[in-house]
């Protein structure tokens, strides 16, 4: 047996002494709470780091790290080395995106910080005790209904994307999530009538601020009531519009666009019917769509997502004119090297070969640095 720390336990079975064919019994140990939260910070960091830079949607160029570079595959004697002076070929790529690196490295370690303030905070919001959680789904939708319930009010206002950090679910799940949570979203919109300041765009941007919302379009309406017209609010020619609206008798009024709002609807839970199969005419189930479009899937191991590494250095060729179809154009010799590895890729930038682990480990089987035939 392996010896473990003192703080660690390790699961025994008989069954280990037992089995004599069939594959390798694997033995787990838990590991103490203070390992599992660094691992956890560590993982989360990278996460973190991936979330705030894009490689799809409007795509943001990462300063390099040394994690980066150990996950790329580089020497992890040479990854902090490598991650500077990558950091020095970026430059002109940096100035195309307008240094936005800076704000969005910012953004990553306030975040990262308040993730390791919230694991410090031990206050923590109590479940409801008569609501199942004996899955991951059902869990997410206890602790929205407890997010919900102990919010002043018990009427919650929160972004979707808040949401989904906080439970770690998908926009597309969340209308599946309020219903087994016992929830009802609350109208996103509100109509205000306008009072008739002088200032209209100034009224419009504080009743903004009273009910927490930003201004949509603006509502005219004749004094009986029976014509209505809208029109998309600008704040720089809406208010012009809306004097010429008022000066013909209409009355005026603007549509705010409020925060997603809960309240509870339900004090017993329903569980959500099954949803039907869809199958084809020749009785197998229906072939799955492709896929919209080729993001990174998920990944939780304990370096970066490869493959959103080969999305930043493609993201940074394309920024430094070296991008091509078939591969990186190398600038020295204007040969395409085809995308086959991360380390390819990454010696074209820097214009030489990348220290790995493997050459560190021949190079200590010959320390003396013996002349090889051929």
């Amino acid at each position: 047996m392996q010896k473990l720390e003192s703080d660690s336990f390790s699961l025994d079975s008989n069954f280990c002494d037992n089995s004599r064919s069939g594959r390798p019994t694997v033995i787990y140990r838990i590991v103490s709470r203070q390992v599992f939260r660094q691992q956890l910070v560590d993982r989360a960091g990278k996460r973190i780091y991936e979330q705030l830079h894009p490689v799809i949607e409007a795509p943001v160029l990462a300063r390099p790290t040394a994690a980066m570079m150990t996950s790329a595959g580089v020497s992890s004697a040479q990854a902090a080395q490598t991650a500077a002076e990558l950091d020095q070929c970026y430059r002109p790529a940096y100035r195309r995106q307008n240094n936005r690196e800076r704000f969005t490295a910012e953004q990553a370690a306030r975040a990262w910080q308040q993730l390791v303030h919230s694991l410090d905070n031990l206050i923590s919001t109590p479940l409801p005790e008569d609501w199942p959680r004996h899955n991951a789904g059902l869990y997410q939708a206890a602790f929205f209904r407890a997010l919900v319930f102990h919010a002043p009010k018990q009427s919650l206002t929160i972004r979707r994307q808040t949401i989904c950090a906080t439970l770690g679910a998908k926009k597309s799940s969340i209308h599946d999530l309020v219903r087994r949570a016992g929830l009802e979203a609350e109208p996103q919109t509100r109509t205000v009538p306008l009072q008739g300041h002088q200032d209209i765009r100034q009224e419009v941007s504080q009743t903004g601020r009273t009910i927490q919302g930003y201004p949509t379009c603006v509502v005219l309406q004749t004094a009986d009531g029976t014509i209505t017209i809208r029109r998309p609010y600008d704040a720089a020619l809406s208010p012009k519009v809306i004097r010429q609206e008022r000066a013909a008798g209409r009355v005026v009024s603007i549509v705010y666009q409020l925060a997603s709002a809960y309240h509870i609807a339900r004090e017993v839970f329903q569980p959500l019917p099954k949803k039907p199969v869809e199958s084809s005419h020749s009785g197998g189930h229906a072939p799955r769509a492709p896929r919209k479009d080729s993001r990174p899937k998920p990944y939780y191991g304990p370096g970066y997502n490869p493959a959103w590494l080969v999305r930043q250095f493609e993201w940074a060729a394309r920024l430094m004119g070296l991008y091509w179809e078939q591969g990186l154009v190398d600038p020295r010799t204007g040969e395409v090297v085809a995308f086959e590895t991360l380390l390819n890729m990454l010696a074209v930038f820097l214009g030489h070969a990348v220290p790995t682990d493997a050459s560190s480990d021949a190079a200590d089987d010959d320390p003396a640095g013996t002349e090889r035939s051929g």
